[in-house]
C-alpha cells in the first residue's frame, strides 16, 4: 500500500510483538496523534499516522496468513 523503505518498518520490530501488544501501541498512538494534533505538531502527527498505518498493515497480513492456512 504504502512504499517505504524496509529498514523502516524494521526498525519498528513489528513482526516481533504480539497481536496484543500491536492493538495496545495502535491505541495508544491513537491518543498520542489527538495530542500532537491539538498541539499543532504536524511532524510527530505525520510520523505517529506513518507508525499506525504499518500496524494495521502488520495486522492484515496476519489476518490473512491465519485465513489462508
Amino acid at each position: 500500500m504504502y512504499k517505504v523503505h524496509p529498514d523502516v518498518k524494521e526498525m519498528l520490530h513489528l513482526s516481533e510483538k504480539t497481536t496484543e501488544e500491536l492493538k495496545k501501541q495502535y491505541n495508544l498512538l491513537v491518543s498520542e496523534l489527538k495530542i500532537a494534533r491539538n498541539a499543532y505538531e504536524f511532524e510527530r502527527a505525520s510520523d505517529v499516522k506513518t507508525e499506525m498505518v504499518y500496524i494495521i498493515e502488520e495486522l492484515k497480513n496476519r489476518k490473512e496468513l491465519k485465513t489462508a492456512r
